[in-house]
């Protein structure tokens, strides 16, 4: 695999997602080669507890800051109906997660906060979408603007482009408005989209960009500009059936030509893909590998 290209275009941005803390601390003295990636620009922390940062999550931000770089944190929000329930998650509980969210970065010394509002926000009923699912995404932005107050905090919505890609249209609460739709005003409440699109490549040759366009494509229509919009891509990981989740050629191809207004990328090191930050396989190339190629695009 080529990883170089000359270009005379400012680089995007480049985070990386740290969604197991304590993975990343156990780099050691590796952890620093990483943080000293020039065109890495952050880290994105996930807070497994909402509220209740852990010793391991504030370790591993205060190292970030320490190097020099940006911070962020992310989690997951919304509310599950037993263990692998729909949403029942309501206006009120966004709010609260918001200003928790809102609370941990201050805390943390975060710049922005992620709200990664996925299936425990959004899915409903038998394939049809949580119809409060509209109020839970405004919940949030309530309560983080609450909670952060005065502070220069922003509001980052992590996870679907567009909830009517994944979930049956209809109007489950009888308010006049399609429950996957999400409107222009709930959207004004944020400051950047972050659209989960790790695609899974299947095979060794092809470049698979069309989904990863359509992804973002499909967020533009929901959180048009001048939103602000970042791809987060899987960084190789190699599962039980031999998959690669996350198509380098493919996210490249995108990631060069800044479909869809991209600005920025998060190469999303999630469960199992820890490898992933520093060895890389022939598949996919490791992270201190790719942040200084993409560097170039």
């Amino acid at each position: 695999m080529t990883l170089t290209t000359s270009s005379s275009r400012s680089p995007i941005v480049q985070w990386a997602a740290a969604v197991v803390a304590a993975q990343w601390l156990a780099l050691g003295k590796q952890l620093d080669q990483v943080l000293a990636l020039e065109a890495l620009g952050g880290l994105d922390v996930r807070i497994a507890k909402r509220g209740k940062p852990s010793e391991y999550e504030r370790d591993l931000a205060a190292r970030v800051l320490a190097a020099g770089k940006r911070l962020r944190i992310h989690t997951w929000m919304g509310v599950r109906d037993g263990a692998d329930g729909p949403s029942k998650a309501t206006y009120k509980d966004g709010f609260a997660q918001g200003e928790q969210l809102a609370s941990d970065a201050i805390v943390l010394g975060a710049e922005a906060g992620g709200a990664n509002s996925e299936r425990d926000v959004y899915r409903g009923p038998s394939g049809f979408a949580n119809p409060k699912c509209a109020d839970v995404v405004r919940g949030i932005g309530d309560g983080f603007r609450r909670a952060s107050g005065d502070k220069a905090l922003q509001l980052i919505d992590v996870g679907l482009g567009d909830p009517a890609w994944h979930y049956k249209r209809a109007d489950l609460d009888h308010d006049g408005d399609l429950d996957t739709k999400i409107p222009a005003d709930v959207v004004a409440l944020y400051d950047r989209k972050g659209t989960m699109a790790y695609q899974v490549d299947d095979s060794p040759t092809i470049v698979e960009d069309a989904e990863l366009r359509t992804a973002l494509d499909r967020a533009r229509k929901v959180w048009p500009a001048p939103m602000s919009m970042t791809a987060w891509l899987g960084v190789g990981r190699q599962d039980d059936q031999g998959r690669v989740w996350g198509d380098y050629a493919g996210a490249r191809a995108v990631i060069a030509d800044r479909h869809a207004g991209l600005d920025e990328v998060v190469w999303y090191v999630g469960f199992g893909a820890i490898d992933q930050v520093l060895l890389g396989h022939p598949r996919h190339p490791a992270l201190v590998e790719l942040v200084p190629d993409v560097a170039q695009l």
